[in-house]
């Protein structure tokens, strides 16, 4: 589609495709919190620094999707 009606349905399928990523982020990030807080439990350096990592990775990706929906949001209207 040509105009305005297909740059709508882009916008409006990438907004979905986009809050659907940004669910599995926030399952996976509390995933690793999880692994952190058992890491640190269990005193399991190799695995806990690698948790850490991936944490400070799910929490970046969780703010810049964030990001994204609310500016297709303001955008689109």
């Amino acid at each position: 589609m040509r105009g305005r009606r297909g740059k709508r349905m882009r916008q409006e399928s990438a907004l979905k495709r986009t809050e659907a990523q940004l669910a599995l982020y926030k399952t996976g990030l509390k995933d690793q919190q999880d692994e952190v807080k058992r890491a640190k439990k269990e005193k399991d350096k190799p695995n806990l620094s690698l948790a850490q990592e991936w944490v400070k990775t799910l929490t970046k990706k969780i703010e810049r999707a964030e990001t994204t929906i609310r500016n297709t949001k303001e955008r689109m209207k």
